[in-house]
Parts: structure tokens; sequence; C-alpha cells
């Protein structure tokens, strides 16, 4: 879907915050320029060895980047020629918004993806500010929630997110709890009575944080009064899959932490007691 916003200037302070690279910002002008009159294949081919000096890189790969943002369909012409058409729709799954340049200049300062580890100089990519939690789920473009990506990765994990737009508003009500139990617990409740595969359970749980061990943060629940039903399943291709469905809930208490350690304090204690069974000793 295409949002009915104006399309940014190719001189705009906008694009800088969302195309990292001058190639990048290039390939919008000319896309921008001639959207009565969209360029071919060979056409954009030409316009980045004109720019970048060198031997132009595959289209779909060129255009990447551009369509993290914007709408560039491809027409029935023949040949195809490829067109400018709005911005896209941040309703779906959208990582991006428009930063100013000082916030986009601190979240790149670390010059290293944050996913991947790659470096601008020694790896040769190019970085930009991605949201950890998407616009759709609620996200933000401020700072706690911005990270430097690579392009590859930027765009990958828009793909990955992008699986579940059809429950973003449900996920949305649970990812920007502080902690990732209480994400947890409030998601599979939200969800219910549906089973929740694993993979969508543990983005819900990194959402505003990587979990080294969210697993364990969902045992947690348990420790708490919440409780879970698991099932794997092998019906989707060679893999298994684990679920998860809501059973029970508690009220949160106002220290997670101290209240895991007590109720795991207890069940030691209890299981160190020794039965009584009225026999001598």
């Amino acid at each position: 879907m295409v949002d009915d916003r104006p399309l940014p200037e190719p001189d705009s302070e906008t694009l800088p915050g969302l195309l990292s690279g001058g190639r990048s910002i290039a390939l919008y002008g000319l896309l921008f320029r001639r959207q009565q009159n969209p360029p071919t294949a060979a056409e954009i081919g030409y316009f980045l060895q004109s720019v970048g000096g060198e031997d132009a890189e595959d289209l779909d790969r060129a255009l990447t980047p551009l369509r993290a943002h914007f709408a560039v369909l491809e027409t029935d012409d023949e040949p195809a020629r490829y067109r400018l058409s709005g911005w896209l729709d941040i309703e779906q799954g959208a990582v991006f918004q428009p930063i100013d340049l000082r916030l986009r200049a601190e979240v790149l300062a670390p010059q290293r993806c944050a996913q991947c580890g790659d470096q601008p100089i020694p790896h040769g990519v190019r970085l930009r500010p991605a949201q950890r939690i998407p616009l759709n789920w609620g996200g933000e473009p401020t700072r706690e929630n911005l990270e430097p990506l690579c392009e590859d990765c930027a765009i990958g994990r828009q793909q990955y997110f992008q699986r579940w737009d059809h429950i973003a508003d449900k996920i949305a009500l649970a990812v920007n709890q502080d902690d990732p139990r209480v994400r947890l617990g409030e998601f599979l409740k939200i969800m219910s009575p549906e089973w929740v595969r694993a993979d969508l359970l543990e983005a819900v749980a990194c959402a505003k944080e990587y979990q080294d061990d969210w697993n364990r943060r969902l045992r947690d629940l348990r420790f708490l009064g919440w409780d879970y039903q698991h099932r794997n399943r092998k019906t989707e291709g060679a893999r298994t899959w684990a679920y998860y469905r809501f059973a029970k809930d508690a009220p949160w208490p106002t220290n997670i932490h101290a209240a895991i350690k007590a109720e795991a304090d207890r069940r030691r204690a209890a299981r160190r007691r020794p039965a009584v069974d009225g026999s001598d000793t």
C-alpha cells in the first residue's frame, strides 16, 4: 500500500536520514525526476555506472534501500520501467522513519552494524538507523529505539517483522512493557486461545533488548503464578516448532526479580524438607 504524503525532494534533508550512501540518494533523485517517464532497467544501470564509476550492481539490490521506504513499482511495459509511486504505508511493517540529521549521526556513531558487526570502512557496508520495535508494533523514532544496521540486516529485519503484520495491533499491546516476562505473559494472554509459535514469542521477548535466553524468561512466568501449555508440532516442513498457549495469569508483583527469587527459595526449601510419615528415625 502507498500513503498520500508528498514525496521528499531529491535535495531534502529527509533523505540522508533514510538512505545511507550517495548512490541510493542519487538513484532516488533519478526516479523522482522521471516519475512521468520512468526509467528502464538498462537506464538505471547506465545511471548507476555514471554516479559510481563502476559496473552497475544488481537492480534488485540497488532498489532494496529505496523499497524500505518508498513504493517503486515495475510496470508491464516492454521493457519494464520502474516508477516511484509514493511512500510505503507505515502500517505495512515499516522499520524506518525519517529522523533529523543530529539523531542519525548519534545512532550511527558506533560505526558498526548492531546485528552482524560489519563496519563501513573494512567491510564496505552502509549503515542506517533502524528501529528495534517497528512502527506498527508501537515503536517510535527515539534514540532508545534506534540502532545502526547495515542495509542487508535492515532489510532482512523488515522482511522478518512483516510476517506478523496481520497481528501487529496485538503485538503492539505487549511489546512496550519494560520487563520481557511481562511482554511474554501479556502477549500469550492477548493471543489466547491461539497457540503462539516460538519464533514470534522470541521476537516479542527481544523487542526492547536482546534476550540471550528468552526461554528462561518464559519459564520465569511459572514462578510468578502464570502458566501456559506447550507442545511441539512437525507439520511445517522437516522442522519441529515449539508452540505455547496461555493457561493462567496472576497479578504482576511490584518487584519481579524479588518475587521470582522468593518463589525459587520456597521451592528449594520444600524439596529439602523431609517427609513427615510418622515413622521412627
